[in-house]
């Protein structure tokens, strides 16, 4: 069966067989960073047994993958600092604080940011996913 939270590696056909079915139907199977480490782990552990000569990548529900996971709520707890940030957002003990950008598309910064000078008034949307360049009248 499966040892993994966000997979499913079952084998067949007495191990020779294996199958590694991303396993976050309700989100589309988005790869978040837990799902990517998982299925890294999932086909070492593949590679790793002598026994497996075939191994099947598939998604569970109606699709294999939407694409990489930008904006859930579990993005969100994985990416920004906190109890369930993921091991690999640390760097050395410390804990890495995210892009402004992807702040902004997870919905962490919710007022209207000012230009990178803060004097001329002017500011972009929240949701905004362009680099912000400051006008040049800042």
């Amino acid at each position: 069966m499966s040892d993994y939270k966000f997979l499913k590696y079952e084998e067949f056909d007495d191990g020779a067989i294996v199958r590694i079915l991303l396993d976050r139907p309700e989100a589309r199977n988005a790869q978040n960073r837990g799902m990517l480490v998982e299925l890294h782990e999932a086909f070492l552990r593949a590679e790793a047994n002598d026994d497996v000569r075939v191994v099947i990548l598939g998604g569970s529900g109606k699709m294999f993958s939407s694409g990489h996971d930008m904006g859930s709520k579990v993005f969100a707890e994985e990416f920004f600092p906190g109890p369930n940030q993921h091991e690999s957002r640390k760097i050395n003990g410390g804990e890495r604080v995210g892009s402004e950008n992807l702040m902004l598309r997870s919905g962490t910064i919710s007022s209207r940011t000012p230009c990178a000078g803060g004097t001329c008034g002017r500011s972009r949307s929240p949701r905004s996913t362009a680099p912000f360049t400051r006008p040049a009248s800042c």
